[in-house]
């Protein structure tokens, strides 16, 4: 899924409930994949990618892991972490996001703090349009795919919230 607006700085958020099926990862994540302000290419943004990627061979009794990633400045990899949760993220709904913000991006899960990116000084994060996506997809390598049956990606809601300047 993809929204057909576009946001800047502010706080993403979803609460959301991935499969439990392992072998899929579901994803919640913003792009500027497309630069709406031109009739261009519907690939013509600067590809400025900030990823919740939930890779479900990680999830166990009690426990999961979250893919956390930054791509942006012309670097597939700007910042990556697997984020260790202390719940399996496929047993309920939890509330997860990240914050665009000028001086870096900060993840969380349910308002903890799961990870951050500070930029370095002299850098800031671009003032852009993002998209927002969520899907669901499986590759053999990193994914550990394909399922042994059907996973259901659940979304309850999503939100963005414009940063407020003062």
């Amino acid at each position: 899924m993809e929204t057909k607006g576009e946001w800047g700085y502010g706080r993403w958020v979803g609460r959301l409930k991935p499969s439990s099926v392992p072998g899929i990862l579901n994803s919640f994540f913003t792009d500027d994949w497309d630069d709406k302000t031109t009739a261009d290419s519907d690939k013509d943004g600067t590809k400025f990618e900030v990823d919740i990627e939930f890779l479900t061979y990680t999830f166990g009794k009690g426990k999961g892991q979250v893919h956390l990633a930054l791509h942006g400045w012309g670097k597939k990899n700007v910042f990556v972490k697997e984020a260790e949760l202390d719940f399996n993220p496929s047993d309920d709904y939890h509330v997860y996001g990240f914050d665009i913000l000028p001086d870096g991006i900060t993840w969380y899960a349910d308002g903890k703090e799961i990870g951050a990116y500070k930029c370095p000084e002299g850098q800031t994060v671009p003032d852009i349009k993002h998209e927002f996506f969520m899907n669901s997809w499986t590759s053999a390598k990193w994914i550990k795919g394909p399922p042994a049956a059907e996973g259901k990606y659940s979304i309850d809601w999503v939100r963005y919230y414009p940063l407020v300047k003062k």
